[in-house]
C-alpha cells in the first residue's frame, strides 16, 4: 500500500510541475522535482527500502523526461551505491547537503539524457541543475514535513 502511496504522491507531483512548467521555465529548461526527491531517498530513507523507492522514483522520471526508460533509473540506483556506505559521515539533516548532492547528479543525469538524444549543449545543464539547486530547500521542507523517508521504511 506504501508504495502505490508513493506512486501517487510522485504523480501528483509530476503533474503540478507540469502544470505550473510554463510559469516557472526559464529560457524553457525546466527543473526535475523526482532528482531532489531521489536525493532525498538517498540520504534519509531505510538502507532496505532504498533501492525499491528509488526504482519507482526513477522509472516515473525516465517515463515523464525521456523517451527510454533507464538514464534516470541507472543513475538514481547507482548513486545509492556509490553514497549509502558515506550517508553516516555526511550531515544528511540539513538542505544544504542536499543542494549540494541535487546539482552533483542532476549536472551527471542532464548530461547523459542530452547524450542519449543527440543533444550538444554545455548551457542547459548547468541551468538545469542550478534550478534544480534552488528549488531544494523548498522541497527539502516539504518532504520532510510529509515524512516522505518514514513512508518507504519497511518497519
Amino acid at each position: 500500500m506504501k508504495w502505490i502511496i508513493l506512486i501517487i504522491f510522485q504523480i501528483l507531483l509530476m503533474n503540478v510541475h507540469f502544470l505550473i512548467a510554463k510559469y516557472v521555465s526559464i529560457f524553457e529548461l525546466h527543473p526535475i522535482p523526482l532528482l531532489v526527491l531521489a536525493v532525498f531517498f538517498i540520504l534519509k530513507a531505510d538502507e532496505k527500502s532504498i533501492y525499491i523507492s528509488l526504482l519507482i522514483t526513477g522509472i516515473i522520471t525516465d517515463i515523464f523526461y525521456g523517451r527510454s526508460i533507464g538514464p534516470f533509473t541507472g543513475l538514481y540506483l547507482v548513486s545509492a551505491v556509490l553514497l549509502i556506505n558515506s550517508r553516516d559521515m555526511l550531515f544528511k539533516d540539513h538542505f544544504m547537503t542536499h543542494a549540494i548532492f541535487v546539482f552533483i547528479i542532476s549536472m551527471i543525469g542532464v548530461f547523459i539524457l542530452y547524450a542519449i538524444h543527440g543533444v550538444v549543449s554545455l548551457r542547459a545543464p548547468i541551468f538545469i541543475a542550478l534550478y534544480n539547486t534552488l528549488l531544494t530547500p523548498f522541497l527539502y521542507h516539504l518532504f520532510n514535513q510529509l515524512k516522505l523517508h518514514k513512508l518507504v521504511s519497511m518497519g
